[in-house]
């Protein structure tokens, strides 16, 4: 009880601090414009490597947090790929395998056959012992990830154009070559992507450059053929396509929504820069997102 007379304590409330609209969080932007990077994703995360523009050719690594649309660019370590640009980079589990390629350091002209690979928990490189029968020197070319193996379909050098596809093993790192599969005729700056379909894995590729070339004739062209190969059975198979078809290009992008069991072909060029998405429904081929809910 309080004595009379007595003087209550004054009392000082502090008014609660006005909330801050939260900071964006700071943009990293990627150190030139540049192409022939290779881009790959990785649920909410995609991942960057390499590229060239007209002066110098790049070894650097981009994560892009789709979440909150930021750049960040991770501390990679070991043995990085020399510079190059239109190589592949290719998950598969959290293992990013970047695979041949074009440049070089400095002002070296090189085309790249080897394989390396990154652990995406840590960023470190590490440049694979491979054994088998190792594809050409080639960039150009499309990698796919079917289970525990990646195949390489097609590509280019400095003086060929192929339509050999290469299989890389990934628990023993030793490439095949399935002379029985090619594609129907040489072919580079095609897309390519592979998904679990019923009863067997299938890998679909669109567009590209095909044909060769040499000092005497060029047979090359754009394309806009769909091709689509069975990667158990090692067969083409010969689908009816319906509804009309993009305009013929190369270095498109393609992604497969698996919610909808569709290919969704982004972009590309032919004498033209291309900004158009186009979908094609695959469900007859790799059966209805039910179908495979329980594999």
């Amino acid at each position: 009880p309080r004595r009379a007379g007595a003087t209550l304590p004054t009392c000082y409330v502090r008014p609660p601090a006005r909330a801050r609209p939260p900071r964006p969080p700071r943009a990293v932007a990627l150190s030139a414009n540049r192409g022939g990077a290779a881009l790959t994703a990785d649920g909410k995360k995609l991942f960057v490597f390499g590229g060239m523009d007209r002066q110098k050719r790049y070894d650097d690594c981009f994560l892009l947090d789709t979440t909150k649309f930021r750049w960040t660019i991770p501390d990679v370590t070991g043995q990085i790929p020399a510079p190059r640009a239109n190589h592949t980079a290719t998950l598969a589990g959290d293992k990013l395998y970047i695979i041949g390629g074009y440049g070089g350091t400095g002002y070296s002209r090189v085309m790249f056959n080897d394989v390396h690979v990154m652990d995406t928990n840590t960023f470190e490189f590490t440049k694979l012992a491979v054994t088998g029968t190792v594809p050409d020197p080639r960039a150009n070319h499309v990698t796919v990830c079917v289970r525990e193996s990646l195949y390489v379909l097609g590509g280019r050098s400095f003086t060929d154009v192929y339509e050999d596809l290469y299989i890389f093993d990934l628990e023993e790192n030793k490439w095949t070559k399935d002379a029985g599969v090619t594609s129907a005729e040489p072919c580079y700056n095609h897309t390519g992507i592979a998904c679990m379909a019923v009863p067997t894995w299938k890998a679909f590729f669109f567009g590209g450059r095909h044909g060769s070339y040499d000092k005497d004739q060029d047979t090359r062209k754009y394309s806009d053929q769909i091709t689509v190969l069975d990667a158990d059975k090692m067969t083409w198979l010969q689908p009816s396509i319906a509804g009309e078809a993009p305009p013929a290009r190369e270095d498109s992008i393609m992604v497969y929504d698996s919610k909808n069991s569709r290919m969704v072909m982004i972009g590309g060029w032919a004498d033209q820069m291309y900004n158009d998405v186009h979908t094609l429904d695959v469900s007859m081929i790799v059966g209805p997102p039910y179908a495979i809910s329980g594999l």
